[in-house]
C-alpha cells in the first residue's frame, strides 16, 4: 500500500509491542480522545484516489495490544475494493491515544526477540489550537502543524482540526479530523512532481 510505505520512510522511531496484558490503565486525554473514538468493531469506509488507482477501503479495529510502556494500542486491518474484509487479514497498523497525543504505529517488517517492531507517528497533539506544531521525532525535518481549529463544514460533517504535515520538503499532507468520528479526509501532494492522492470518508460505524 503506497501511503503506508511513504510514511514508513519518515518514521525512524521503532518500538516493540507486547501481546501480554498490562494491569496499569493507559493515560489518555479527553480532548484528543474525542477525535479518535477507538473500540473493537469500529469501522470506517474510505474512497481512495491515487495516481493510476481508485479503491474503496474498509478499515476496522479488530484487536488490542499493549506497548512496552503500558499504552493501549488498537489494531486495525483494511481491505481494498470490498466493504467486508475477512477477519483473518493481518493487522495493517495500530492507533493509540495517550499523553495528549494520538499516534499511529506502522509495522517496519523487522522484529526483535520474536516481536514485531513498529514505527510511531504522532498524528495529532494537544493543545488543539491553530499554530500548535510538533516534529515527527527528535531532530526530524518532518513537522506537523494545526492550521485550522473550530467548526468547519465538510460534506455536512463538523470538522474541528485540520493538520498539515510537511515531509522534509518532499511532500505535504493535509489531514482532517472530526469529534466523535475520527479521520475524515486526506489530501497529499509530492514535491516537485506534484503527484496527488486522496482519502475521503464514505461511511462509518462506531460501537459506542
Amino acid at each position: 500500500m503506497r501511503l503506508i510505505k511513504r510514511l514508513l520512510l519518515v518514521a525512524p522511531l521503532t518500538i516493540l509491542l507486547s501481546t501480554c496484558s498490562n494491569p496499569s490503565a493507559p493515560t489518555t486525554s479527553s480532548e484528543i480522545s474525542l477525535y479518535f473514538p477507538l473500540h473493537i468493531g469500529d469501522t470506517w469506509t474510505y474512497d481512495r484516489n491515487m495516481p493510476g488507482e481508485y479503491a474503496y477501503i474498509e478499515r476496522r479495529i479488530i484487536s488490542t495490544v499493549y506497548d512496552t510502556d503500558g499504552s493501549l494500542l488498537y489494531g486495525y486491518n483494511e481491505d481494498l475494493q470490498t466493504y467486508n474484509p475477512p477477519p483473518n487479514l493481518p493487522i495493517t497498523a495500530y492507533y493509540s491515544v495517550h499523553g495528549g497525543t494520538a499516534y499511529i504505529y506502522y509495522p517496519t517488517g523487522d522484529s526483535s526477540a520474536g516481536h514485531a517492531l513498529y514505527s510511531r507517528v504522532p498524528l495529532l497533539k494537544e493543545p488543539l489550537t491553530v499554530g500548535n506544531k510538533w516534529a515527527l521525532s527528535e531532530n526530524s525535518l518532518d513537522s506537523f502543524s494545526i492550521v485550522s481549529s473550530g467548526q468547519v463544514n465538510f460534506n455536512g460533517l463538523p470538522v474541528y482540526a485540520v493538520v498539515v504535515m510537511e515531509k522534509s520538503q518532499r511532500e505535504i499532507d493535509s489531514s482532517w479530523y472530526a469529534q466523535g468520528i475520527g479521520f475524515l479526509r486526506q489530501r497529499a501532494i509530492t514535491i516537485p512532481d506534484s503527484l496527488h492522492w486522496n482519502y475521503d470518508l464514505d461511511s462509518y460505524h462506531l460501537v459506542q
